[in-house]
């Protein structure tokens, strides 16, 4: 695998981290009693409880590391998620790739329900004092573990 195509691989990663590919059609923040406190940034603190960065592709030329991750939760019913991935090749060469990706979100009880512009796929996670924990069972089967 050349330098471009594993560069070209963090891109997608970056990009699929939370585009999961649910069916939901919901739209803006949900009136649960707690759309209030979930309204704020979180940084992703682990990938399948290992702490960043995290090696999320690993290939004989090279790893892809995802280096770090930010969720907005908007008061106004829209996400902003901003993700960064580094691909680096056994000779040491590497370069790091960003991707901000946005979307809604509902909230119901403890349960936040992210739909994306892209393709309008969601991703559902539990809400818990300032912690977001989300399942990526569509796409990857990791564990993501976002906090305020």
């Amino acid at each position: 695998m050349t330098f471009q195509r594993l560069a070209a691989a963090s891109v997608i990663v970056s990009a699929t981290i939370l585009s999961g590919c649910g069916g939901d059609d919901l739209a803006g923040p949900g009136n649960g009693g707690g759309a209030p406190d979930v309204v704020g940034s979180y940084d992703l603190q682990s990938v399948n409880g290992d702490n960043l960065p995290a090696t999320i592709l690993q290939t004989p030329d090279g790893i892809v590391e995802l280096i770090s991750s930010n969720l907005l939760i908007r008061s106004d019913g829209n996400f902003v998620l901003d993700a960064a991935a580094r691909a680096t090749l056994t000779d040491g060469t590497s370069e790091t790739v960003s991707d901000v990706t946005t979307g809604t979100w509902v909230l119901s009880g403890s349960t936040i329900v992210l739909v994306f512009d892209t393709g309008g796929c969601s991703e559902s996670g539990t809400v818990s004092s300032n912690r977001i924990t989300i399942e990526q069972d569509c796409d990857f089967g990791w564990r993501l573990v976002y906090e305020k």
